[in-house]
Parts: C-alpha cells; sequence; structure tokens
C-alpha cells in the first residue's frame, strides 16, 4: 500500500513539472523545426527559384541568338552582320530590371557585356572572384562539359566593397563559340532568411515568457489544491506512526526478555539433558569394564597356568642355552689355534718372498754387467744389450711385485692375528656376560612362577566381585533409561516454546520495520511538498 501511495505521489509530482514546462518546450520544438527544417527549405526553394529565372532568360536570349543565326543561314544578311546584330541584342537586353547578359567565346574573350561594354574584347582568363575563383575557366568548362549550367561566387556590387554571393547561368552556342551568360545577387534570399531567424527567436522569447507566467499561475493552484492537503496528512501520519513506534519498541522488549528466560530455560534443559547423557555414558562405561575386566580376570586365570608351564619348559631350555655356551666355547679355542697356524704359514709366505726379492736383486746385478760386456762388444754386442736391457725390465717388475707380496703378507698377518685375538676377547666378554645373566633369567623364572600362582588365585576372587557388580549395574540402568525418556519429552517441549517465541519476536521486528517505512514515506512526502 504504501508503495502505491509512493508511486501515485511520484506520478502527480511528474505530471505538475511537465505541466509547468510543457508550453516552454513546446515553443522550443516549434521553433527549432522552423530555424532547422522550415528555414532551410525556404532558403533551398527562393536559390532554386532564382536559378530557375536565370535560366528562363538565358532559354529566352539563346532563342533570339538562334533566330538570328538561322536568318544568316538563309542568307538572309551575312553570318558577319548576323553577329554584330546578336551581340548588339544582347548589349542591350534586360530582364527583371537591371539584370544583365555577357557573352564569351571559348578562349576567355569578351564578346558582349551589358554591364562594362569596356570589357569588349578583353581576355578574361586569369579573373578572379572575391574567393579566388577563375570565373571564366569555369564559364567555359561548364559549356565544354555540359553545354549549360549554374555557378555560384562571389563578388562585389557596382559601388560596393563587399562581396556578395551570385549565382549564374551559362550555356554554349556552338555555332559562334559563344558562351551566353547571365546571373543574379542573391543577397536578397538571404536577408530575407535572417529575418526569418530573427523573427523566430523574438516569438521564441515571447513563447517563454508566457510559459513561465503560466508554470509560476499553475504552481499557485497546485500549492493550494494539492501540497497543502498533503502537509495535513503527513501531520497526521507523523502522530500515528510515532505511537505505532512505541506500541512496537514496547513489545520488542518484552518479547527479547522472553526470549532471554526461554533460551536460559532451553540451556538448563540442555545442560540436564547432557549430564543424563554423561551418567548414562558413564553406566555403559562402567558396565563394559565390569563385563571386560569378569572375562580378562577368568583368562587371567588360565594365562598364569599356561604361564607356569611355560616358564617351566623355559628353565629346560636356558639348561640347554647354557650346555650350547660351553660348546661355542670350546669351538671357539679351536678356531683361534687355527688362525695361528695361518699366521705361521703366512710368516713362511714372507720369508719365501725376502728369498724372491735377493733373486731379483742379483738378476738385476747381472743385468747390468751383461750391458756393460755388450757395450765393450760394441756392434756384436748390439743383441745381447737388447735381451739384457729386457731381462733387468723383468727383474725390476719381479722385484717390486715381491715388495707388493711382502707388504700384503705382512698386512694379512698382522689382520689375522688381530682377528684372532678380538675374536677370542669378545667371545669370552659374551659368554662370562651370558652366564651371568642365565644365573638372573633362573632367578627371575623361579619368582614368575611363584607370582603366577597368586595371579591365578586372585583372578578368580575378582571374576566373582565382577558378576557381583554387573547385577547392581542392570539394576541402575533402568532407571536411568526412565529418566533420560522424561528429560527428552521435557527438551522437545522446550524447543517447540522457543520456536514460538522466535516466531513473534519476527512479527514485531517486521512490525518495527513496518513502522519505520511508514516514517520514510512520511519523509518522502515532507520532500515533495517542499
Amino acid at each position: 500500500m504504501q508503495n502505491i501511495n509512493k508511486t501515485t505521489m511520484k506520478e502527480r509530482v511528474k505530471q505538475f513539472f511537465q505541466a509547468s514546462i510543457f508550453s516552454f518546450l513546446s515553443s522550443i520544438t516549434f521553433v527549432l523545426l522552423i530555424i532547422f527544417f522550415t528555414l532551410p527549405s525556404v532558403e533551398q526553394t527562393a536559390r532554386k527559384g532564382k536559378t530557375e529565372a536565370i535560366r528562363v532568360a538565358i532559354e529566352n536570349a539563346y532563342t533570339m541568338i538562334e533566330k538570328i543565326h538561322k536568318n544568316a543561314e538563309q542568307k538572309i544578311i551575312t553570318e558577319e552582320e548576323s553577329k554584330i546584330q546578336a551581340r548588339e541584342l544582347l548589349q542591350a537586353l534586360r530582364f527583371n530590371g537591371n539584370n544583365y547578359f555577357f557573352v564569351t567565346d571559348l578562349e576567355y574573350n569578351v564578346v558582349a557585356h551589358g554591364a562594362e561594354p569596356k570589357k569588349v574584347g578583353n581576355n578574361m582568363k586569369e579573373y578572379k572572384d572575391s574567393n579566388g575563383v577563375f570565373l571564366y575557366q569555369e564559364f567555359v568548362k561548364i559549356a565544354k562539359d555540359k553545354e549549360e549550367g549554374p555557378i555560384s561566387y562571389f563578388r562585389p556590387k557596382a559601388g560596393q566593397n563587399e562581396p556578395l554571393e551570385k549565382i549564374s547561368y551559362v550555356k554554349l552556342f556552338k555555332p559562334w563559340g559563344w558562351v551566353l551568360g547571365t546571373g543574379v545577387f542573391i543577397d536578397d534570399v538571404n536577408y530575407t532568411v535572417a529575418q526569418a531567424k530573427k523573427t523566430t527567436v523574438i516569438g521564441l522569447i515571447i513563447c517563454v515568457v508566457i510559459a513561465l507566467m503560466l508554470s509560476f499561475a499553475n504552481s499557485i493552484i497546485q500549492y493550494r489544491s494539492f501540497i497543502l492537503p498533503i502537509k495535513k496528512v503527513i501531520n497526521n501520519l507523523k502522530a500515528e506512526y510515532t505511537e505505532l513506534d512505541k506500541v512496537a519498541s514496547h513489545i520488542a522488549e518484552s518479547s527479547e526478555s522472553l526470549i532471554v528466560a526461554t533460551e536460559q530455560q532451553a540451556a538448563s534443559v540442555e545442560n540436564m539433558a547432557s549430564a543424563a547423557d554423561e551418567v548414562r555414558q558413564m553406566y555403559e562405561s562402567t558396565k563394559n569394564s565390569a563385563t571386560t575386566s569378569s572375562e580378562m580376570s577368568n583368562q587371567a586365570a588360565s594365562t598364569s597356568l599356561e604361564g607356569k608351564s611355560k616358564i617351566a619348559e623355559l628353565i629346560e631350555s636356558f639348561k640347554i642355552i647354557e650346555k650350547d655356551n660351553s660348546d661355542i666355547i670350546e669351538t671357539i679355542k679351536e678356531n683361534s689355534q687355527h688362525l695361528e697356524k695361518i699366521a705361521e704359514t703366512i710368516t713362511n709366505i714372507r720369508d719365501k718372498t725376502t728369498i724372491i726379492s735377493d733373486i731379483v736383486f742379483q738378476t738385476k746385478l747381472l743385468s747390468f754387467n751383461a750391458s756393460v760386456e755388450a757395450a765393450r762388444a760394441g756392434e756384436h754386442g748390439k743383441g745381447f744389450s737388447v735381451v739384457a736391457n729386457e731381462i733387468g725390465n723383468l727383474a725390476k717388475v719381479s722385484g717390486d711385485s715381491a715388495i707388493e707380496i711382502a707388504q700384503i703378507v705382512e698386512e694379512s698377518t698382522r689382520n689375522v692375528r688381530e682377528l684372532a685375538t678380538s675374536t677370542t676377547q669378545k667371545i669370552e666378554k659374551i659368554i662370562k656376560t651370558t652366564s651371568v645373566n642365565m644365573k638372573e633369567g633362573n632367578h627371575l623364572m623361579n619368582q614368575c612362577e611363584s607370582a603366577l600362582i597368586n595371579l591365578n588365585q586372585q583372578s578368580h576372587l575378582t571374576s566373582e566381585m565382577g558378576q557381583e557388580i554387573l547385577g547392581a549395574l542392570l539394576e541402575q540402568g533402568t532407571g536411568i533409561h526412565d529418566i533420560n525418556k522424561s528429560i527428552s519429552m521435557l527438551y522437545d517441549t522446550q524447543n517447540e516454546l522457543k520456536r514460538s517465541q522466535k516466531l513473534s519476536d519476527e512479527q514485531v521486528k517486521v512490525l518495527i520495520e513496518k513502522s519505520k517505512s511508514i516514517k520514510k514515506a512520511v519523509s518522502y512526502l515532507e520532500k515533495v511538498a517542499s
């Protein structure tokens, strides 16, 4: 409803302004149409009328000249006499007052000129109008290209200095090569159009003044018949929406207080439900724990029996391991003896390598002596010298290999002895530690056997107590289920009350928004009225 009233108000204000400026816009539109469409059309029509008038004048003059030319063709007069008659005729011929004719040939020479006879015989090829146009060249060009046609140019009137627009019309008379022409100034057309524009502008100003007067009078009438009643309605609406706003505020405060109380009660119910749920979970957990404890007690009893038998088997295994450790010690001692023998063998190899080194040294010495003897023999000893050098080289290589072998043998001997010593020490340490651990293990297994016997007895007692706890928990479960059911019903009732209260709160908010909308509408009406 408020939107409809607001729209109606906008329409009325729109109509008010339209009525005020309608006459003004209509006048402007009418004058613009006259200035930009009608007057240019009138000007164009006037120009065409001027052009048509001079064309008709040229046609009449052309007919006269053509008739004189026929007399010459019929030998009534000579051609020269006919040209003289035609020239004199055009010199004297006038139309519409003082408008004259002129004639030029195709070489731009003036043949006749009604206004300025002194130009006759002059060549006007370089003659220009006020805008620099070669006028006679344009006359001849039109005659050659189209034989006839209009041309517009600028020149001052006789006795004046200001250039004015003039329209001429030229036509070619082929038999003699003459270009007949005449023209008229169109300043009277321009003057008429200018006067029409001036009159139109004055009319526009008068229309604007009248439109403003009408608008002012219309504004006074509209104010008395439309604005004053609106202001009265606005004052009434202000009183109504102020009272409505107060009522809505009181309802909103009461609704908020009720919502707070409802939410607090709902929170209490939720806390009760949470507490009941926690009790139920604790009950379930306790029941599960009791069941599990009973089962685990039974399992512990059976497991303790199995553990007892396993420990007995483990004690026997420890005895076997102890015996195996003794066998390992004996085996390691035998291996150490074998490693010592390997070390002695490697030492013998090193001694043999020393002998090889001595042989290599002797071979090198013999090779050197052979080289000396070969040098003494000269040419005959060259072949022997080469063999001696090769033997020396082989001896050097063998010596190097013997040194490397000796180094490897020495390092191997050291590694074998270190390995034998280290292995023996580590194994003895491990065996010693293992023996101590075996003794401690036997002691612990005896203690475990005693503990398992006690565990078996305690497990039987725990299982009996678990069965008693389970019976008590089943009775508690029935009571907890009834409590949860009652809390659930209370929770549903509280939620329904909460939803109803929220709906009421939303309606109060809608009422407040309506009050605000009325306030905005009244403010809008005040702006429109002002």
